[in-house]
């Protein structure tokens, strides 16, 4: 029971009650949903306008995210690398098609999720347009966390995440995103597709 409360008073399972259980009923395990625990930290740089986020990026596509996450523990620091199905290349350094890996500092560790705060896991079947930068091995990141991922609904329409530095309003719809991205002045690093 002292471990039980101990949990408890931490928050990681359902309190205890002393309701007993019902006669014949079928034994069943319940599997707890795992805890989230947020990371506290800050973007170092912040994009307040579409074109500014598009110059920073060293390629934009739009993916969905594929079943596949891997986490892995550096120096304590939880990262999810997770594959993501290119369907969409919209500007900066060409040929990026197919699937990439993008890593995102968080994950799912002893059953519990870990995220950065104001910026969710990466989840299977999401679909985003996303401004990424060369991450470690070749793997991607997601240009200043919840900035960097713009989520497309199912009707098409796009939307920021909590947490944005984005203050320009962005335009409704993906076709007038990428149209937006397409014509926002080109960096050394991005240029946008001619196609």
């Amino acid at each position: 029971m002292a471990a039980a409360l101990a949990l408890t008073v931490s928050g990681c399972v359902p309190a205890v009650t002393d309701t007993p259980p019902a006669r014949d009923a079928a034994a069943v395990q319940v599997t707890p949903p795992p805890v989230a625990a947020d990371l506290s930290g800050s973007w170092t740089t912040g994009y307040p306008r579409l074109a500014d986020l598009t110059r920073a990026a060293d390629v934009v596509v739009v993916g969905t995210v594929l079943p596949g996450a891997r986490t892995s523990v550096v120096e304590g620091l939880p990262f999810l690398d997770t594959p993501v199905a290119v369907t969409r290349w919209v500007a900066g350094r060409a040929g990026v098609t197919g699937t990439l890996t993008i890593r995102q500092t968080g994950g799912v560790v002893d059953g519990r999720a870990v995220t950065v705060e104001d910026d969710p896991l990466l989840r299977a079947g999401e679909r985003a347009v996303f401004f990424l930068d060369q991450a470690v091995d070749g793997r991607r990141a997601i240009l200043s966390g919840p900035t960097g991922r713009l989520i497309v609904d199912d009707d098409e329409r796009v939307r920021t995440l909590p947490g944005t530095s984005l203050t320009e309003p962005l335009p409704p719809t993906l076709t007038a995103v990428v149209a937006a991205i397409r014509a926002s002045p080109s960096s050394s690093r991005t240029t946008p597709a001619r196609r």
